[in-house]
């Protein structure tokens, strides 16, 4: 299967290197082409350099993404999301050739291209603004490492509409929030934009210009070693004793962290109340089976109170 795949990709570069050295062949004879099939057509010299560098930028860039992805594929199974920053920074690579090829191919003498670009480049920034301003915020995000390819994160920006579910009235006395934004895995970044896939499977296209704006809660954490959870389970008042049901919590949840509590939280009602403790989760486990054990035990526990208060009922 890796050999089928390897020689595919090998053959999509072959071929796409192949059409680009066509295409570049036909801009750079484009002249003589022109001159013998519209003999009596003259176009502008200028018209000739553009048509060549034109050619020579898209077709250094064309097989640029042809090797980035190719690359991407191949080493995304021996190092994982590190192939996708690879193939990022082939990327940006290709970007610089092609436009020293086409400075070269003018012969442009850059003082001078600076000096009589001024007022040209403020014309352009104003129009090209929200372009630009995604090209920069991505220069700074991929400088800084704000965000990597291969981070689990969550997204909270005002910018990107994000509707919270309306919540059960039992969640009332929950004491944990809900973060509004997406959360999921970023596997691609560039110059604009940056591709997440989130938790759903949907591919989320994030501008960069967003991305710089907006809080990013970063499920690989650098300094954290563990995060938090909160467990809770209501119990019926009749059956535990208020002086000894934390010390029956804490039995219970022998072999967890506890990092917090037991405690008794408040009274859902005139009949029950509600115990709470907090856990500890390691990065990298799956707080969510975490919970569920520990809910597991403490439903147990439950369970026992209401049918030993039962048989003392019917002692």
């Amino acid at each position: 299967m890796h050999l089928l795949l390897g020689d595919a990709l090998l053959k999509k570069i072959i071929y796409v290197t192949i059409a680009v050295a066509i295409i570049i062949a036909i801009a750079f004879n484009i002249h003589e082409i022109i001159s013998r099939v519209f003999p009596s057509t003259e176009i502008p010299p200028n018209a000739y350099y553009a048509i060549k560098a034109v050619a020579t930028a898209l077709g250094i860039i064309w097989i640029t993404y042809a090797i980035a992805s190719t690359i991407r594929v191949r080493l995304s199974q021996l190092v994982g999301t590190k192939a996708y920053q690879i193939a990022t920074l082939i990327k940006i690579s290709g970007y610089l050739i092609a436009v020293l090829a086409v400075v070269a191919m003018a012969g442009a003498d850059l003082s001078g291209l600076l000096a009589g670009g001024v007022v040209t480049g403020l014309v352009l920034g104003i129009a090209l603004q929200p372009v630009l301003s995604n090209f920069f915020a991505g220069i700074l995000i991929m400088s800084t490492r704000m965000v990597e390819i291969g981070n689990r994160v969550r997204i909270l920006s005002t910018s990107i509409p994000y509707v919270v579910p309306i919540l059960p009235a039992y969640k009332f006395f929950s004491v944990d929030f809900v973060e509004t934004g997406f959360k999921g895995v970023i596997v691609d970044m560039n110059f604009f934009y940056a591709k997440m896939v989130t938790d759903e499977g949907r591919e989320l296209k994030i501008p960069n210009m967003m991305l710089m704006n907006a809080a990013i809660v970063d499920y690989s954490p650098e300094f954290s070693k563990k995060e938090t959870v909160s467990v809770r389970v209501e119990l019926p008042l009749q059956s535990i004793n208020p002086a000894e049901i934390e010390d029956r919590v804490r039995n219970a949840l022998q072999g967890f962290e506890i990092v917090s509590g037991p405690y008794l939280n408040e009274q859902s009602d005139k009949e029950h109340v509600i115990v709470i403790v907090k856990l500890g989760v390691s990065n990298g486990e799956d707080w969510r089976r975490v919970k569920s054990e520990a809910l597991k035990r403490l439903l147990t526990l439950r369970k026992q109170l209401v049918e030993a208060m039962s048989v003392q009922k019917t002692a």
